[in-house]
C-alpha cells in the first residue's frame, strides 16, 4: 500500500493480484506486420483504447498480442471470476489480402461479461483510408452490430453502460474527398453519434463521442480526420454543449466532464476538468484526465498516472509512482469503476504492464478500522517486474 500526499484527502491505493497484471498489446499499429516495437508516445495524450473494466470493476478485457511468427496478430482475454478467458477473433475479420489485418481499435466490457469491439483494417490503394466494423460477443459467438442502413458507413464503438444502452462514431474514414471539398465544406465527412437504447436508434449530433453516462456523454468535434481544431463537446438529454477547445475524455452522471485542453488533435493539452461552462485546469503539467466516477477523477501528467479528488482540485493531484517502491512507472490512470477500481498502465526496463488498482480515501480505511502499511519490500505479486 501506499499512503498519498498529505496535501489533499488522502488515498490508499492498493495493487489487485492477477496474473502479475496484464500484458498488452498497445501500439496504435497501421495494419502492417512491424511488431516488433510498440509506439506508446500516444499515452501522453490518449487513453489505451483497447483495455477495458466493466461497471461493476469484476471484468477486465484486453487486447493480447502474440509474438513472432505471428506478427499482427491479436486476441482479446477476458479477466472474469479470477479466470482467464481467450475470446477468439470474429471469423468474418480474418486476415485480409496483402499481408494487413484488422486490429482491436476500441473493446468494452458490461457486468454481464458480454464484449464490444471495434476491428480497423488500414487499407492502401487510391487513397490510404480505415474500414472500420464493430461487434458484439454474447453467449460465446460474435456478431455484427448495427449492419443495417441506420449505419451506412464506418461503425466505431464510442461507449457502452449494458448491452442495450450504447453509443457508437459514425466516420467516413473509408472514404475519400475529392479536391477541395474539405476547403469549400469544413463540415464534410465530420463523423456523428448515435446512441442505442432498447433497440432505439437516436442522433445526437455531430461528434466523437468517448464516454457515455445514462442520458449524459461527452466527447469532441474535429471535423474528417481530425482537420480541424478539437472541441470538448458535452451531451445532455440530446442537447450538445461546445465547452471549450480540447476533448472531453470522460463524464458522470451529476454534470461534470474531465478531459484536456489540446488546440490540436496530436498536441497535448492540460488536464481538465469542465462543470456547465466552467473549466478548471487539474495541473501545470501537460496531459489529461481521462476518467471521472463518484467525485474521483484519473489521469496522466507528464507522462504520470494520478488521482485527485473532484472536490480538491485546488490541491495537488496525487500520483501512483510510488506503488511498487519505485520499480514501475505509473504513466497512466484510465479507467475508474463504480467499486474505485482503478485500471492504470505501468512500465519498467521497457515493458509494460497493465495493473487494476483498488483506491480508498484514508478516512474510509479508518472507518473500516482497517491498518495502513507501507509496501513491503518486493511488493505485491501483481507488482513484479515480468
Amino acid at each position: 500500500m501506499i499512503l498519498s500526499a498529505a496535501t489533499a484527502v488522502p488515498y490508499i491505493v492498493t495493487a489487485v493480484s492477477a496474473d502479475r497484471g496484464y500484458k498488452l498489446s498497445l501500439s496504435q499499429r497501421l495494419g502492417l506486420c512491424d511488431a516488433a516495437s510498440e509506439d506508446i508516445t500516444y499515452l501522453r495524450t490518449l487513453p489505451p483504447p483497447n483495455v477495458a473494466i466493466s461497471d461493476d470493476g469484476t471484468k477486465i478485457a484486453f487486447v493480447e498480442r502474440l509474438a513472432a511468427p505471428q506478427c499482427g496478430e491479436d486476441r482479446i482475454i477476458l479477466m472474469k471470476s479470477g479466470k482467464r478467458i481467450t475470446i477468439p477473433r470474429p471469423e468474418s475479420v480474418e486476415r485480409s489480402v496483402g499481408g494487413h489485418s484488422f486490429w482491436v481499435s476500441r473493446l468494452r466490457v458490461v457486468n454481464s461479461g458480454t464484449l464490444f469491439a471495434t476491428l480497423d483494417d488500414r487499407f492502401f490503394g487510391a487513397y490510404i483510408g480505415v474500414r472500420r466494423k464493430t461487434f458484439i460477443w454474447r453467449r460465446d459467438a460474435w456478431r455484427e452490430l448495427l449492419s443495417n442502413t441506420a449505419f451506412p458507413n464506418n461503425t466505431g464503438l464510442g461507449d457502452v453502460r449494458t448491452e442495450n444502452l450504447y453509443a457508437v462514431t459514425i466516420d467516413w474514414d473509408n472514404a475519400h474527398p475529392s479536391n477541395g471539398t474539405i476547403a469549400e465544406d469544413r463540415s464534410w465527412g465530420t463523423p456523428t453519434v448515435k446512441v442505442v437504447q432498447d433497440g432505439r436508434v437516436s442522433l445526437l449530433g455531430a461528434g466523437t463521442l468517448t464516454a457515455l453516462c445514462d442520458t449524459q456523454a461527452a466527447g469532441y468535434t474535429d471535423g474528417f480526420q481530425h482537420s480541424s481544431q478539437p472541441t470538448a463537446v458535452y451531451w445532455k438529454d440530446g442537447k450538445a454543449r461546445k465547452l471549450s477547445s480540447g476533448v472531453a475524455f470522460g463524464t458522470d452522471c451529476t454534470g461534470y466532464a474531465v478531459g484536456d485542453d489540446r488546440k490540436q488533435w496530436t498536441a497535448p493539452g492540460h488536464p481538465t476538468l469542465w462543470h456547465g461552462t466552467t473549466a478548471t485546469r487539474l495541473t501545470l503539467g501537460e496531459g489529461s484526465a481521462f476518467a471521472i466516477r463518484d467525485n474521483v477523477i484519473v489521469g496522466t501528467d507528464t507522462g504520470k498516472g494520478f488521482i485527485l479528488r473532484r472536490t480538491q482540485t485546488h490541491q495537488p493531484v496525487q500520483y501512483l509512482d510510488r506503488l511498487g517502491r519505485g520499480r514501475w512507472n505509473m504513466i497512466t490512470a484510465f479507467a475508474i469503476a463504480t467499486s474505485g477500481r482503478i485500471l492504470a498502465l505501468g512500465e519498467a526496463k521497457g515493458k509494460l504492464t497493465i495493473f487494476a488498482l483498488d483506491a480508498r480515501p484514508v478516512s474510509d480505511v479508518k472507518r473500516a478500522g482497517l491498518v495502513m502499511s507501507r509496501n513491503a519490500k518486493g511488493g505485491s505479486p501483481a507488482l513484479q517486474p515480468q
